[in-house]
């Protein structure tokens, strides 16, 4: 128990050394004023910069990202998390020794199922860039401390503000997350449902038990990542580190939604909050046209293209916006994210071709019904 206590104190004092020292990465103030939007994709990819340079200096191992259309996970349509190219490793055991670290683009369409619905709005992005770690079970001490050095020292979020929230019931998480408190970060006990403790990973037979990351701003708790125990029935399998770079950077630096991380410019000037899905709909088609997709009702993805465009039908029409003014977004937005001009050079055929086909035909969907009303009160 002596040698076990001497080695932790060690750490605490390592760890204080390293947020004192390190204070100077990010180089941006937490409390400062909102930058910007034009200034936003230029943080988001410094963010993710840092967070691989700091975890490869640690020891870790990065793997390159894949295709959010890739297929390499027939768990999901969709990548919509870095653990999908990482399934390999904690299933077959494969985790290296000193860890894994990824960047990975990632779209999750939840949004899709109520965005004609224009009294609820969604509070996430359906694009995304998910940071993530792997490590073995025994590294799990490890990777906590390299994350809150991540957050602490590498992107200035003073410890008061930084929150983690635990479930009570799970004890070797919430001991391990109470090793921290030396650090001056707070805690959130049991506050939330069990299911908000809980992972899905899409493969039968295995789950997750998180605690939460949080961070506190004008007295609103900001959900920013997670820390996951991967395990089964046999046991725990890897310990997984999930960080999102645009909830990350709404509560940094205040912004008004997700979204505005990788923003629409010229959007923001919209007086409506449905402004956020007709945004969310511009950004996640650009990103799917990047990959090659094609809009198709034959195939799933295609479906889901299909839909984030009939969206952006919907929105430009309920807010007059002509067509080739969203070509001019969607062309600036892949200029930002560096990406081709497949969107912005597609758009405004597909839109003009679908919209009169819409106005001529005599069996509409909902959608299209929805899509139909909109272009006639265009008209008036």
């Amino acid at each position: 128990m002596q040698l076990i206590t001497s080695i932790f104190n060690k750490n605490k004092t390592s760890i204080k050394k390293i947020i004192s020292s390190k204070r100077r990465n990010f180089n941006c103030k937490f409390n400062q004023n909102t930058p910007p939007l034009e200034r936003m994709p230029e943080y988001t990819q410094k963010m993710i910069q840092v967070f691989l340079q700091h975890f490869s200096q640690k020891g870790y191992t990065m793997i390159p990202s894949v295709a959010i259309t890739s297929g390499i996970d027939p768990t999901v349509r969709l990548i919509g998390s870095h653990v999908s190219p990482m399934k390999n490793y904690f299933i077959e055991n494969k985790i290296p020794k000193n860890g894994l670290i990824m960047s990975q683009p990632c779209i999750r369409t939840h949004n899709l199922k109520k965005i004609f619905d224009d009294s609820s709005m969604p509070a996430w992005g359906s694009y995304f860039i998910s940071l993530g770690a792997l490590v073995i079970p025994e590294k799990i001490s490890e990777l906590c401390k390299d994350s809150l050095e991540y957050l602490l020292s590498i992107l200035n979020i003073p410890a008061e503000n930084l929150i983690l929230r635990i479930n009570f019931a799970d004890s070797d998480l919430y001991s391990l997350a109470k090793k921290f408190a030396y650090l001056g970060i707070s805690y959130d006990d049991s506050t939330m449902p069990e299911k908000y403790y809980r992972h899905k990973i899409g493969i039968e037979g295995i789950w997750g038990r998180n605690f939460n990351y949080a961070i506190k701003k004008d007295g609103i708790l900001y959900d920013i990542g997670n820390l996951i125990i991967l395990e089964s029935t046999a046991g725990k399998l890897g310990v997984e580190l999930a960080l999102g770079t645009s909830t990350i950077l709404k509560a940094f630096f205040s912004l008004p939604h997700v979204n505005s991380a990788n923003p629409i410019f010229g959007i923001e000037k919209i007086n409506n909050p449905l402004r956020f899905k007709f945004e969310d709909a511009i950004i996640t088609s650009s990103i799917l046209f990047s990959e090659g997709l094609i809009p198709s009702a034959s195939d799933s993805k295609g479906r889901t293209l299909r839909s984030y465009l009939r969206a952006i039908m919907y929105f430009k029409n309920k807010f007059k916006i002509q067509t080739k003014s969203i070509a001019k977004m969607m062309w600036q937005f892949e200029n930002s994210q560096k990406i081709n001009h497949s969107g912005s050079n597609f758009i405004v055929s597909y839109i003009d071709k679908i919209e009169k086909e819409i106005l001529l035909q005599n069996s509409l969907s909902n959608e299209e019904e929805l899509i139909l009303l909109e272009i006639k009160q265009n008209f008036t």
